[in-house]
C-alpha cells in the first residue's frame, strides 16, 4: 500500500522571489530586503512542507487541496483558533495549480518589531519525488 501513487507525497518546485519588510516600534521606521529562494512543497496527509526557503520554512496545514488549488496555513485553517493562538507567526500560501503560480505571505510579531514577508513564486509539479539537485542553488529539476 505505500508505494500506492494516492498514499505517496506529491512535490511542487517553485522559483521567484520574497520580499521583506520589518517594522520597529521603537525605531519607529522600517527596514526593506528582497532575495530569491527556490521553493520545494511536500503535499502529503493534511500537511504542506516547505523546504529549502529560509524565510518561508515549516509545516502548515493544509485548508485545500482539490484538482485546481492548494491552500496553506499557519497555526491552522481554522481562523478562531488563528486569531486566540497565542503565536505569533501566520503564514498563508496558495498555489493555482493549472498555472503553477504560488503566493506566500507571512506575518511574525515580536515584541517591538513586524516582520512581513511576501513571496511571488512560478512552479512546477514533479510527481512524487524530486532530484537531489533542487538543494543545490544554482540547480533546478
Amino acid at each position: 500500500m505505500g508505494c500506492e501513487k494516492v498514499s505517496l507525497p506529491d512535490y511542487w518546485y517553485c522559483s521567484g522571489s520574497s520580499q521583506q519588510r520589518v517594522s520597529s516600534s521603537v525605531a519607529g521606521q522600517a527596514k526593506f530586503f528582497e532575495g530569491s529562494n527556490p521553493v520545494l512543497l511536500e503535499v502529503f496527509d493534511g500537511q504542506v512542507t516547505q523546504y529549502i526557503s529560509k524565510p518561508f520554512t515549516g509545516v502548515f496545514e493544509q485548508c485545500l487541496n482539490n484538482a485546481t488549488e492548494l491552500i496553506f496555513q499557519l497555526p491552522s485553517c481554522d481562523a478562531s483558533v488563528s486569531s486566540s493562538s497565542d503565536s505569533h507567526i501566520n503564514v498563508s500560501g496558495n498555489l493555482i495549480k493549472e498555472s503553477g503560480k504560488l503566493t506566500l505571505k507571512e506575518v511574525k510579531d515580536f515584541s517591538s518589531e513586524q516582520v512581513q514577508t511576501t513571496g511571488a513564486y512560478s512552479c512546477k509539479y514533479l510527481g512524487h519525488r524530486y532530484p537531489a539537485s533542487v538543494f543545490y542553488a544554482n540547480e533546478t529539476p
